[in-house]
């Protein structure tokens, strides 16, 4: 019998490892596409490796418009189903706290029940909402959750591309709008300046001294500005260019230009603006431009048609803008975004992995100090028997601090004590320059305690209480020295962390009791 028991969980896990690799491969399907085939895939994929009886998604517009919702049955049933029926069927359990594995719904699809679990898409700003049900009353199972919470961090990364995607889109879409305007407008313009020549003489006069007008205003605008033949030669460069390079129009020239862009954005440059040379319409795009000191930053690029009164193509004009800033915050962004989500997933790893609690405290420890940018990690609990609150394991960044393990920490006189009794989360800046929080430490052993943070050199901190079943298990600490304080930001994401972390902490504890 026991054979037979391992030769099933063999096959039950080797099906989840399975199911978890086409889980993975879903972001190759969705890159560049819009939040319909996001939605509309994670539901097939689910239902079919689930057998869900019922699946719903809600994301929201990003430009505030109404939510979009789809839906999705095993064997595609339910066809006739509208999603906005569904939506507001199941919109009391939307809100449901992702920490909770399932509950037990009248099905809206039928006359019996369903099981459902209900996953928010997105840490700090929620996109979205998934929800899954199954007639199962043991759903969502161990291995399903883990699937599910894969699928759905994957799915909301993907729908913010297609956020970017969209929202790109409509800008670029006004943008030709607005430059077919300004082509109509400068149409008009040389129509009418035309009719002028012919009928008066000194109109090539006033034409040379409009020029000369122009010209000096172009020089003196904030902002690089060139102007190209139909065939791309580049024959002007404004002044500001000429200077930020420290090119000359006869070096930087035709397409001599190239040698003032990065190595790596060359190719790419140029192949764009061939692009727009054969589609003869307005476009725009990124590289960086080395100045004429040898740094390199970010510039947009944006090149527009001029049509004369015939439709004939007869100049190409350009402003290059300054984006480096705007770019490198993007950037730290999207590093912070990935190791938010790569420590997110490696709780999930180490929930599947079954370490114990020390083991599963290390792994996660250095992780937990780059992403909330801190110098000590701790985690008390309380003791079973007297119910004091004992430090069970510490981990600073250097060396050993005064927090040590096995010291009991006052209940009635410390932000971890506050944390337990309250289940809230605590945040202190500039414990050294504040003095004590009479909420916090006014109490003889808090005074003590206090004294011996700010001995240690401790400037602040989060306390995030692990809460389940509405009861508090244990408190993380997070803290800094004096170098500065944790980033304040981040309240909303280290709750949620808080959150995913007590269901694999919990399941540690209960391996660690029997």
């Amino acid at each position: 019998m026991e054979t037979e028991g391992t030769t099933d969980e063999i096959k039950r896990l080797q099906r989840c490892i399975n199911d978890l690799v086409s889980v993975l491969a879903l972001p190759a399907i969705w890159t560049g596409h819009e939040s319909s085939l996001v939605a509309t895939t994670l539901l097939d994929v689910l239902v079919r490796i689930l057998r869900l009886d019922f699946a719903y998604v809600r994301v929201n517009d990003s430009a505030g418009g109404s939510p979009k919702e789809w839906i999705g049955s095993i064997n595609g049933s339910h066809r006739d189903a509208q999603p906005h029926e569904i939506g507001r069927a199941l919109e009391p359990y939307l809100t449901a706290d992702p920490t909770r594995t399932s509950l037990r719904i009248a099905n809206p699809f039928a006359e019996d029940t369903a099981s459902i679990t209900v996953f928010h898409l997105g840490l700090q700003e929620r996109v979205g909402v998934f929800l899954a049900g199954s007639r199962r009353p043991d759903f969502p199972a161990e291995t399903e959750r883990l699937l599910l919470q894969v699928a759905t961090n994957q799915a909301a990364i993907a729908l913010q591309e297609a956020r970017y995607v969209s929202q790109r889109r409509r800008t670029t879409e006004d943008l030709e709008r607005r430059v077919s305007e300004r082509t109509a407008e400068l149409t008009a313009v040389n129509e009418a300046l035309r009719k002028e020549i012919v009928e008066r003489t000194r109109a090539e006069e006033d034409l040379r001294q409009s020029e000369a007008q122009f010209q000096l205003a172009i020089d003196t605008i904030p902002g690089l500005v060139w102007g190209a033949l139909p065939d791309g030669h580049i024959d002007y460069f404004n002044q500001r260019w000429r200077e930020y390079t420290g090119l000359t129009l006869r070096e930087a020239g035709g397409w001599g230009w190239q040698v003032a862009i990065h190595p790596e954005d060359v190719a790419g440059l140029v192949e764009n603006w061939r692009s727009l040379l054969a589609s003869g319409k307005p476009g725009e795009m990124e590289a960086r431009i080395r100045r004429f000191d040898g740094e390199y930053r970010w510039f947009l690029h944006r090149a527009a048609p001029l049509y004369d009164g015939a439709g004939k193509l007869v100049k190409w004009y350009g402003q290059t803008t300054d984006i480096d800033e705007r770019k490198r915050a993007e950037e730290k962004g999207k590093a912070l975004q990935r190791d938010r989500l790569r420590l997110l997933l490696d709780i999930d790893k180490a929930l599947v992995a079954n370490l114990d609690l020390r083991s599963l405290f290390k792994a996660l420890a250095a992780n937990l100090r780059r992403v909330a940018d801190c110098d000590f990690v701790g985690l008390a609990l309380p003791e079973p028997i007297s119910g004091k609150l004992r430090q069970h394991l510490v981990d600073y960044r250097e060396s050993q601090g005064v927090i040590t393990e096995g010291m009991i920490v006052p209940l009635q006189g410390s932000a971890t004590g506050k944390a337990f009794r309250t289940g809230q989360l605590v945040c202190l800046d500039g414990v050294q320059s504040s003095g004590p929080d009479p909420e916090i430490y006014g109490t003889p052993e808090g005074e003590n305690f206090y004294q011996m943070l700010l001995k240690e050199g401790v400037s602040s901190g989060y306390f995030l209480p692990l809460v389940h079943g509405g009861n508090v298990i244990a408190v993380m600490q997070l803290t800094k020295y004096a170098a500065g304080a944790v980033k304040t930001q981040q309240g909303d994401f280290l709750s949620a962390l808080a959150r995913s972390y007590c269901t694999t902490l919990r399941k540690t504890i209960m391996k660690q009791a029997i």
